[in-house]
Order: C-alpha cells, then sequence, then structure tokens
C-alpha cells in the first residue's frame, strides 16, 4: 500500500511537473505573441501617425498657398483701388476747373453784355438830349 501510494504520488508530481512546464512554455508563448502583437501594433500607430502628421502637413501647405493666393489678389485690388481713385481725384480736379472755365467764360460773357448795354443805354441817353 506504502509503495502503491508512493507511486500514485511520484506520477502526480510527474504530471504536475508536466503540467507546470505546459502551462510556462503557453505563457511564454503568450507572451511573446503579444509582445509582437504589441509591436505590431507601435508600428501601427507610428505609420498612422506619420500618415495625419503629412496629412496635415499637406494641408497646412494648401492653406498657406490658398491663403497666399487671396493675400496677392487682396494686393491686386488695393492696387486697382488706389489706381481709380487717383483717376477720380484727377477726374474731378479735371471737372472743377472745367466748371471754374465756364463760370470764368459766363462771368465775361455777362460783363460784356453789361457793357455792352451801358453803351447802348448812353447812346439812347445821348440821342433823347
Amino acid at each position: 500500500l506504502t509503495a502503491k501510494l508512493s507511486r500514485s504520488e511520484e506520477h502526480f508530481r510527474e504530471e504536475l511537473e508536466r503540467l507546470l512546464k505546459e502551462e510556462r512554455a503557453r505563457s511564454q508563448e503568450l507572451l511573446e505573441q503579444a509582445s509582437a502583437d504589441g509591436a505590431a501594433n507601435q508600428k501601427s500607430s507610428e505609420a498612422e501617425l506619420q500618415k495625419a502628421l503629412e496629412e496635415a502637413h499637406a494641408d497646412g501647405a494648401a492653406t498657406k498657398k490658398r491663403l497666399e493666393a487671396e493675400l496677392q489678389k487682396v494686393s491686386r485690388l488695393e492696387h486697382e483701388v488706389d489706381e481709380l481713385t487717383g483717376k477720380l481725384s484727377r477726374s474731378e480736379d479735371g471737372a472743377h476747373g472745367e466748371l471754374e472755365s465756364r463760370v470764368e467764360d459766363e462771368r465775361a460773357r455777362s460783363q460784356e453784355l453789361l457793357r455792352q448795354a451801358q453803351i447802348e443805354a448812353a447812346a439812347k441817353q445821348q440821342s433823347l438830349e
């Protein structure tokens, strides 16, 4: 009975050691797989981050180009406004000068008409006397 118990105990120990070895091997395998998965996930995450960074950089560059184009457009419009303002000012100056010239012409004509009227009045008065 003792020998049988000893054999059973030894068999039980051997079976327990075998199961422990298998469990350690399986744990090691799972650990290695998890490590490999983690490395793959890290590479995938790094690749995704790199792609997102490149897209953000491209978006930033496109936005910069668009803003530069808008700035050039604004500069051209400012230049056009300056030109039109200058033309308007010159036009106003010309119109003002022309108006002054017309006023002077009208004054001169009025003075001439007044002078002629005075001459005629003086002549009529002389003829009446």
